[in-house]
């Protein structure tokens, strides 16, 4: 990354402007860190634009953005101008600006309160931005920052979660449920279902009643889990008398 012009603002240094924390402290001041000014010590400008090389990152970023913080000397006033955010392509093309947006609080002694973030999102690159003051050429900005992501994998894992997403909500049996969490999902139009999306009638067709064990697992079921305090009686299933001798017995519906 290079920049056109301009120089930093080493700590100690007078009217010095950082970001907040940047000293390591969130004190509401930005006097103690580090920052960049837009004179380089022997010239001073209006417009600072920042260069992405792709051969020295290994591409270009697909996200970057800055902080102004400060405003000296305009050509009309003191501690307030203007300033407009330009963002480039990867053949220098410009692809957009933000502004004009009026910056600065008349105030130069540290405060953080006025800073501004600006930024942009380019999946095919960004070959750099600029800043442009409308009269100043006596500003700061701070914490230059870039991503060098893979916007395509990101763009193809969004689309898996909508897609995993809109999987979620199906409910073919439009029983309240969604597909992904309903243990019975063919529940008759209508019936009431628990917190497993089954009616009474799944419930109780699930318990087997082969058994004296089972039997008596069938007698104390709890198809909504209201019953805290089961009682003889109480059970939403029962087991259903066979009409042959030798006969299957089933848990079914009371």
């Amino acid at each position: 990354m290079s920049a056109t012009t301009g120089g930093s603002v080493p700590t100690g240094a007078i009217l010095r402007d950082s970001v907040d924390a940047d000293d390591g402290a969130i004190d509401g001041s930005g006097s103690a860190g580090r920052s960049f000014h837009s004179s380089d010590g022997t010239a001073e400008t209006s417009r600072i634009t920042f260069a992405f090389d792709a051969q020295v990152l290994g591409r270009l970023p697909t996200r970057a953005g800055i902080v102004w913080t400060d405003v000296g000397r305009t050509s009309s006033s003191f501690g307030v101008d203007s300033l407009v955010f330009e963002a480039f392509g990867p053949a220098g093309a410009s692809l957009g600006t933000v502004g004009p947006v009026t910056v600065g609080d008349s105030v130069v002694s540290g405060e953080v309160a006025e800073d501004r973030f600006f930024g942009v999102e380019a999946p095919a690159g960004i070959s750099g931005i600029a800043l442009q003051m409308a009269s100043s050429t006596d500003w700061e900005v701070d914490h230059l920052q870039y991503e060098i992501g893979d916007f395509a994998k990101t763009q193809a894992d969004l689309a898996q979660c909508q897609v995993d997403l809109a999987s979620a909500a199906v409910d073919a049996d439009r029983d309240g449920r969604p597909d992904g969490a309903d243990s019975c999902p063919d529940t008759a139009a209508g019936d009431p279902v628990d917190a497993n999306g089954c009616s009474i009638q799944q419930f109780c067709a699930a318990l087997p009643a082969a058994t004296p064990r089972e039997r008596r697992t069938c007698l104390r079921s709890d198809w909504m889990n209201d019953e805290p305090l089961m009682k003889r009686g109480d059970a939403d299933c029962v087991v259903s008398r066979s009409q042959k001798p030798g006969g299957v017995r089933r848990c079914v519906p009371r």
